[in-house]
Parts: structure tokens; C-alpha cells; sequence
């Protein structure tokens, strides 16, 4: 289960990952624009333990030039994914939702990605 689904790259990224409690692992990650691209901000929670795997995920920008007329807030994404090991076979599964979304030269997340 990747960091993050969407973003490949952040630019001037603070990411924290926690150690693994039983299982669990949070992680959080934060882009300060400096004016130049729009503010990222992502919080991730997951669990792997044995043969299951899960995540959530949500991600979201502060537009540094809103569009007219448009929230300022915007790209705003919600991750689920799961996969469970059968032994002889793997069943994966996700689930992405997205609203906002603008692309952009001054965007984070590439919505191209997706």
C-alpha cells in the first residue's frame, strides 16, 4: 500500500511515520507552499497484521491561487484499500474518492495520476 495513492512527489514535504503498534501505523505529511504551489496536506491511517492489509487515506490542498469563483480548498481525496493473502491467491480492493479537483502548475497532487 503505497504512502500515498496519488502523489508521487511532494516538494517540500514534513512526513512522519509512527512505529508499528500491533499492527497499526499512522502516518501524516504536509507541504508548505511557500507561495509558490498549493499547501498539501495528507493523513494516512493502515494495519497489516498476518494476511490482511488496510488503509485510509485522505488528502487534500490549499489552493495558493484559488480559481475564480472556486473553494479554496480543493483536490480532496478518500482512500480505502484492503488485500487479503488466501495462501494460493491474493484479492486486492480500493476504493478513491475525489472532489475539487483542479490540475494545475501550482497543484501538489497530479490529478493525471489518478
Amino acid at each position: 500500500l503505497p504512502l500515498f495513492v496519488d502523489a508521487p512527489r511532494v516538494d517540500n514535504a514534513i512526513h512522519y511515520l509512527s512505529p508499528m503498534f500491533g499492527g497499526f501505523r499512522v502516518q501524516g505529511m504536509v507541504a508548505l507552499s511557500e507561495g509558490a504551489l498549493d499547501r498539501y496536506q495528507g493523513l494516512k491511517a493502515s494495519y497489516a497484521a498476518g494476511s490482511l492489509k488496510a488503509a485510509v487515506a485522505y488528502e487534500q490542498s490549499k489552493a495558493s491561487a484559488p480559481p475564480a469563483g472556486g473553494p479554496s480548498t480543493v483536490n480532496k481525496l478518500l482512500e480505502l484499500a484492503a488485500n487479503y493473502n488466501f495462501g494460493s491467491f491474493t484479492a486486492f480492493g480500493g476504493y478513491l474518492r475525489g472532489r475539487d479537483l483542479v490540475a494545475g502548475p501550482r497543484s501538489q497532487i497530479q490529478i493525471g495520476t489518478l
